[in-house]
């Protein structure tokens, strides 16, 4: 009895790990998929339609970046929630090039003078993982400099994740992966091929 308990315990922790697992894998689907994507603050909201919303934002940012952004650069642009006269929606941007968004994302502190700020959008799982990291990082001793990279956390050399599929609600650090040897020079490889080649008894070319 002991036995086919252990058994079901066993597999019940196989497909948790499993679903684990899939969750990661959806999450970094859903934020490929907004990768070309740019949530704008700041713009000033009314009930028109989307088109109004597109032509008000595409005009505020071409103003401010002295970049000619037109509706050919953009899927679409759209408002977030429902209308509240008291709350400015924020804007969601989708553009055909992800060079355009990312020409957009690199003149945020002039957007920040004209009061417009501009961020990447994530899936709800990573923006919780980022959130969790900067509170993490705020709080270590000392208060040492930190950078977020996309769901990852570097303090010094050191690398913390956030475990966002378990419930352990925790930030865990994670290794590095150790620099790749660099390949041998065009003047260090020659002796080798020759080497090789009187070996095999081929010309090296």
């Amino acid at each position: 009895m002991s036995g086919d308990l252990a058994a079901v315990s066993e597999a019940a922790e196989r497909l948790m790990t499993q679903q684990d697992v899939l969750q990661s894998h959806l999450d970094d689907l859903e934020d490929r998929s907004r990768r070309s994507n740019l949530l704008v603050h700041g713009i000033p909201d009314s009930r028109y339609s989307w088109q109004d919303t597109e032509e008000k934002t595409l005009a505020a940012l071409s103003s401010a970046t002295g970049k000619a952004i037109t509706g050919n650069d953009v899927d679409r642009v759209h408002r977030i929630g429902t209308f509240c006269s008291s709350k400015t929606r924020p804007v969601i941007i989708k553009f055909r090039s992800f060079k355009m968004k990312e020409a957009i994302l690199s003149d945020r502190a002039v957007l920040k003078t004209k009061d417009i700020a501009v961020s990447e959008d994530y899936s709800v799982a990573t923006r919780q993982a980022r959130k969790k990291l900067v509170e993490f990082g705020k709080g270590q001793p000392h208060s040492p400099q930190f950078q977020l990279r996309y769901n990852k956390l570097i303090i010094d050399d050191r690398c913390f994740m956030y475990d966002t599929v378990s419930d352990t609600d925790s930030v865990k650090e994670i290794k590095r992966a150790p620099p790749t040897a660099p390949l041998p020079n065009a003047t260090s490889a020659a002796p080798l091929l020759a080497s090789a080649s009187a070996l095999s008894g081929r010309p090296t070319s």
